[in-house]
């Protein structure tokens, strides 16, 4: 079955729940019981594309779909009370979402490799890229780790979009 889909977004209390109450109404359209927004929301699939079809380059499309794959574990955990916020995505869907997104990242991905870039210590706090200085002093730290190599032209893109949804 073909399924089309109708992306309803507002800003903070714009009204867009009233949009998506309104096309309830209608024979054809349903909903979920809450805001599925992957799709623009930072990091999501609009993210991606940019990176990987529209703004490609060589450290960037690496980013991008490490950022999208944090994103889905982020969208798959189990918040609670005491914990913090996760979409329980897995759950709601009835599916293995991080398999779903792993499938959908190899299909999008041409070579995976191991390589550094200085991107990779950007996060890190001054006492951890301290102790990786001095690894790196004593050739204990080689620095590796597993990057990305992406380029789908905007069909390839949308297509594996479209499959990644329909799972």
């Amino acid at each position: 079955m073909n399924i089309n889909y109708v992306a309803v977004s507002g800003y903070g209390w714009s009204g867009s729940g009233a949009v998506v109450d309104l096309l309830r109404e209608f024979d054809g359209f349903n909903s979920f019981d809450f805001e599925f927004s992957m799709i623009w929301e930072p990091n999501g699939i609009i993210d991606l594309e940019n990176a990987l079809v529209k703004n490609w380059d060589f450290l960037g499309n690496d980013s991008a779909i490490k950022n999208f794959i944090n994103y889905c574990h982020v969208l798959d955990r189990k918040g609670g009370k005491f914990s913090k916020w996760g979409g329980n995505i897995s759950t709601k869907f009835s599916i293995d979402f991080i398999k779903e997104s792993d499938i959908f990242i190899d299909a999008l991905t041409d070579i995976k490799y191991s390589g550094y870039t200085r991107l990779h210590d950007y996060n890190l706090s001054a006492l951890l890229l301290f102790i990786k200085r001095i690894k790196r002093k004593l050739r204990i730290d080689n620095n590796s780790k597993n990057m990305y190599l992406s380029r789908p032209t905007e069909e390839k893109f949308l297509l594996e979009v479209k499959k990644y949804f329909n799972t």
